[in-house]
């Protein structure tokens, strides 16, 4: 892949197609701070916990590389990036096990934990909330 690097300053901004270019470079330089916070939080929860856990359903020896994506740790956002969350605050970090993270979407937390997946979800594990 090749790098480019580009000189803003030279950029003219009456230019619709510059204007959407430098659109694309600054969502990929946000995309690569939020990938790189969230990173940093799992290192940290496995340093200071020694093991990471789903938030959620409290499945437990989350892997923070996995092949498996069931084994597999991610970062949820409590508060969605869609509803003002911030996408690169670690107070808005949560671990979270794949299934929940893409089950929860674009709902709060509290929404989420008072939704009949969670509910099931424990019962099924046999931890009762």
């Amino acid at each position: 892949m090749k790098h480019v690097v580009y000189n803003v300053a030279e950029i003219n901004i009456h230019s619709h197609a510059n204007l959407v270019l430098l659109g694309r470079v600054y969502s990929n330089l946000e995309q690569r701070r939020e990938k790189k916070a969230c990173k940093k939080f799992l290192e940290e929860q496995l340093k200071r916990l020694g093991t990471l856990t789903c938030h959620y359903c409290n499945k437990g020896n989350l892997k923070l590389k996995s092949d498996k994506r069931h084994e597999g740790a991610t970062v949820d956002h409590v508060v969605p990036k869609s509803k003002g969350g911030k996408a690169d605050d670690s107070n808005n970090f949560a671990v979270c096990c794949n299934s929940c993270n893409k089950k929860k979407a674009s709902r709060t937390a509290a929404d989420f934990m008072a939704s009949r997946y969670i509910v099931k979800k424990k019962s099924y594990s046999g931890k009762i909330a």
